[in-house]
Formats: C-alpha cells, structure tokens, sequence
C-alpha cells in the first residue's frame, strides 16, 4: 500500500500483519505495483519512480527526470523486465527495470493521466486520462491504436481482463467495461458515492470482476452475466481492489489507511 508521507507498507497476508515500512518517497507515493516476485516499483509526487527489493526494504534503482509533473501511475509488463510510468503532464514513458534507463516518451494530445496499465500480452498500454477517456497504445510504435471516451469524470482506476478481451475503467461516474474486439463499452455500473471514484479489479482468471464504490465492495461474475455474487459493506470508503490467490479473498485499502481482507 501506498501512504501520503511517502511510504510504502507491505504486508505479510498469511501473518495478517505489516511486514515492512519503507520510506520510499520525499513525496507521496501515487501508485505502486509489483514486478516479479521481489521487486516493487513505486511511482511518485516527486517525478520519480524507484525500483525496491521487498526483503530487505533496500532501494535497487531510481529513474528521475523522465516527467515533468507527479508521476501517477507505474506499471509492470508481463516480462517483469520493463515498465511503464504514467504522468499528469500527459506523458507515458517506457522504461528497462534491470538498467534503471528509460527507452522511450510519448507524450498524448495534452491531457494528464489518472492510471495505466498494461495489456497482457504486453503489446498495448493503456493511459487513462483526467479528461475521461482512455487510450490505447501500441508501444513497440508509440502510436494511439484506440480511444475509449464514455466517462464525465477523470479515470482512476484500471484493470485487463486476464484473456485480453475485456479491459474495466472507473471514475467517480461509475465504472464500465469495454469489449476490446469491438471497441465497445460491454456494460456500465452507476457509482454508490458520487463523491468517490469507484475502483475496479478483475481477478487473475479474469471470472471475476471487483468493485469498490463508496463504503460498497462487490464481487460479479462475468461468465453469470455480471451478475452480484458477493457484496460486503466496508465501514469506510473504499480507494482501491485488489484479489488473493486463486480469488478467495478481496483486499481493500480504505480512506483511514487500514487494508481490510474478505474472504
């Protein structure tokens, strides 16, 4: 989990408890993502995004001067040997993990990024952006490949479907899904709290999409029509999803900084 003073939590699930703090950051950490089994990267206010060995807690590389603004989201590929940042300048940057280099900038039409991520065959990016829409990109080309636009509100949270097919989007309008052979929203779910983004995630077998929508976490299945299979209510909103292993159990990281587990 990320924290406003710059740190990053890890947590031990099988123990239940935290088991490490690193002080990752001056600024805040905006996102953090795995990238392989020991290696964490984390993405921050200070435009800088750093490669950390989750063991030890040491610092294994820093890659700076790549934005111009926060960096808002970071992303792994599914090689773990690259990664993508996503700026609020408006900018995604392809970078090599293991040489801490960058490889490539594309800069979009002028509108900040809220979240990125990667396709899973690691060919397309997607950047969403404060304006509402989310873009595709072919990142061997660094040319759009697609838009996405149906959202009122910044897009800030993202998730692929593990087949590819499917890619969910959410905003503080609501979340939708979006059929990626068509280029078509497939369904949208209205937000419970207005005044919160929703947060979306689907889990690794892609059977499985999770919600979090004001204090409102669900879970839907997607081969049941998308249908409610399991809802909790959380005693404090809910910023962001995320499944265990094999999908019995939701993670929930709250507004009051707590991770809460449902099984």
């Amino acid at each position: 989990t990320a924290g406003a003073d710059g740190s990053v939590a890890v947590f031990d699930v099988a123990k239940g408890k935290r088991a490490r703090q690193i002080a990752a950051h001056k600024k805040r950490v905006k996102s953090a993502a795995w990238c392989g089994a020991n290696a964490l990267l984390t993405g921050s206010a200070d435009g800088s995004m750093k490669v950390w060995r989750a063991d030890s807690g040491a610092c294994a590389a820093t890659v700076d001067g790549t934005h111009t603004g926060e960096i808002v989201s970071v992303a792994a590929h599914p090689t773990h040997a690259y990664a993508v940042t996503f700026g609020a300048d408006g900018a995604w940057a392809f970078h090599d993990v293991g040489k801490a280099e960058t490889l490539s900038v594309t800069r979009g039409d002028g509108a900040g990024y809220g979240v990125g991520g990667f396709h899973p065959d690691g060919l397309i990016a997607a950047a969403c952006g404060v304006d509402g829409k989310t873009r595709l990109w072919d990142v061997k080309a660094q040319k759009r490949a697609a838009e996405l636009e149906g959202h009122s509100d910044a897009v800030t949270s993202l998730s692929f479907s593990e087949n590819g097919y499917y890619v969910a989007t959410a905003a503080a309008d609501g979340a939708r899904v979006w059929d990626l052979r068509k280029l078509k929203e497939l369904r949208a779910f209205a937000s419970a709290d207005a005044k919160h983004p929703v947060c979306v995630s689907f889990d690794h077998s892609g059977h499985y999409l999770a919600l979090g929508s004001g204090s409102e976490l669900s879970v839907r299945a997607v081969k049941q029509d998308w249908e409610v299979v399991k809802q909790w209510q959380a005693p404090k909103t809910v910023l962001s999803v995320a499944f265990g292993e094999d999908a019995r159990g939701v993670f929930a990281g709250c507004v009051d900084h707590n991770l809460r587990v449902y099984a």
